[in-house]
């Protein structure tokens, strides 16, 4: 995926599995558990959550991301701490400046 990466294309993928691949450490399945939006006077973004597997743990980095509708393309991802213990999430959070 070669354009600039927008909520909307994530939104049709919310449940959806995809495959986080962490040179070094391998690869996890991941589900799409959460997309969120927010605007500001100057500025508006989106964040991503997903769910992977208690282990093994990927850092902190810019990850290759693949699904099978929405291909390949690289995000900033790490786990974030979430109330629930059932897997470890991971964030990515989309911040960009209104054009005028």
């Amino acid at each position: 995926m070669d354009e600039l990466l927008k909520k909307e294309h994530f939104d049709p993928h919310l449940n959806t599995e995809f495959e986080i691949i962490a040179n070094g450490v391998g690869s996890i399945q991941a589900q799409l558990v959460q997309v969120n939006a927010w605007n500001r006077d100057l500025s508006e973004g989106f964040k991503l959550l997903f769910k992977g597997p208690k282990e093994p743990v990927l850092p902190h980095a810019t990850l290759m991301v693949k699904h099978p509708s929405m291909g390949e393309f690289e995000i900033f991802l790490g786990p974030v701490m979430v109330p629930k213990q059932d897997g470890v999430y991971y964030e990515a959070i989309f911040n960009r400046m209104k054009e005028d």
